[in-house]
């Protein structure tokens, strides 16, 4: 049988749909990748193999993925890239139609696969100059150049789907560091010279409040860390179930409600990171900071404004006070850069209110900006 350019088509929207939808481990695209190959060709089993190390210089390719009939211990077999077919369509990125291992002709690793894996003949087509996948067939010249010429294109198209998982996970890893690079690491820093300058005074009073600030500023590094943690487990959770899972790890000494009214944001929407955020380091103040009892969080998603409100009953402050922590500059930071209007309202001694208004029709999208060389 040989494949259509219409089955072809479909599994590679098929992979471009599954990596849109969230962010992907690249194994986990692998494996769609030979799935979707097993699914359109007339292949006993699919084997991706990929070079042993990343950087120039790697000797062997590994199996890391198979699809079909196959003995796992494929996933063992590490292939020479020089003196093997294998390898030569890896190095010099050209695909291999290979009609019989039991010719005499064929190398002897081709041998190997023919003698412990039951195979007869292959196409081997690169992944750009990531892996190469292999088309295994347990009939003599059971591909044909139709074949051959569709697992072309099946393989640039699936390298295309796998490099927008690897750009998502590059932007995601910027995001990461250029939010512990503002948050954490420069309040922690903050914290090293507070010490150091307590270690130089002179006056037992001076030390203790520089020693003071410093732990102030560890507790607030911390937090931002804990933040960040919470946000890459929920990567793949809408706006609604974030807020709840935060309210189920929060709550514990406070009573949180959650009312959500309106259609929920999914987890690729462009404001659910910062809000979620926000609401999570609102909630995170209202607790540790305002030893509130009772925090209501309420989202409301209308056609033309989405509003979240933050209310608690605890100590609340004077706006005037001592300065913004961490929390405090990030909330209004990460409002801005969604188009949204924040607001913080408290009163001492009777709670604090934070708002977040996203008026539609002005809101925008946070984009991180990907280095490039």
């Amino acid at each position: 049988m040989v494949a259509t350019v219409e089955p072809v088509e479909y599994a590679v929207a098929t992979l471009a749909s599954m990596v849109g939808e969230a962010e992907r481990d690249p194994i986990e695209v692998y494996q769609a990748i030979a799935d979707e190959a097993l699914r359109c060709f007339d292949a006993t089993a699919i084997v991706v193999w990929l070079p042993s190390r990343r950087e120039p210089g790697a000797t062997t390719l590994n199996a890391i993925v198979t699809a079909g009939e196959i003995s796992p211990d494929i996933l063992r077999l590490d292939v020479p890239i020089e003196g093997t077919l294998l390898g030569r369509a890896f190095a010099d990125h050209e695909p291999l139609l290979i009609g019989d291992f039991q010719s005499p002709r064929t190398p002897a690793l081709s041998k190997v696969l023919n003698q412990a894996f039951n195979m007869r003949s292959a196409i081997v087509v690169p992944l750009r100059a990531k892996g190469i996948l292999a088309l295994l067939g347990q009939k003599p010249n059971q591909f044909s150049d139709k074949d051959m010429a569709l697992a072309r294109s099946f393989a640039s198209l699936a390298s295309a789907a796998y490099g927008m998982s690897e750009r998502a996970a590059l932007v995601e890893r910027e995001r990461l560091m250029a939010e512990l690079h503002d948050g954490a690491i420069q309040v922690l820093y903050g914290a090293l010279l507070e010490l150091d300058l307590a270690a130089d005074q002179d006056s037992q009073q001076d030390t203790r409040a520089h020693v003071s600030i410093s732990a102030e500023l560890i507790r607030e590094g911390l937090d931002e860390l804990r933040d960040s943690v919470l946000s890459m487990n929920a990567a793949q959770q809408s706006l609604a179930q974030r807020i709840r899972r935060s309210a189920m790890l929060l709550g514990k000494r406070t009573f949180i409600t959650v009312d959500m009214q309106g259609e929920d944001l999914g987890p690729a929407h462009p404001w659910t990171e910062d809000l979620a955020r926000i609401q999570l380091e609102a909630t995170s103040n209202a607790i540790r900071h305002g030893k509130a009892k009772n925090v209501a969080v309420k989202v409301t998603n209308d056609e033309d404004r989405l509003t979240m409100e933050i209310i608690d009953d605890g100590h609340g402050f004077e706006s005037s006070g001592k300065r913004a922590g961490l929390g405090m500059r990030n909330m209004p930071r990460r409002a801005d850069r969604i188009g949204a209007d924040f607001n913080v309202s408290s009163i001492p001694g009777k709670g604090t209110k934070v708002t977040v208004a996203i008026e539609k029709a002005g809101a925008r999208a946070y984009l991180p900006q990907v280095a490039t060389s």
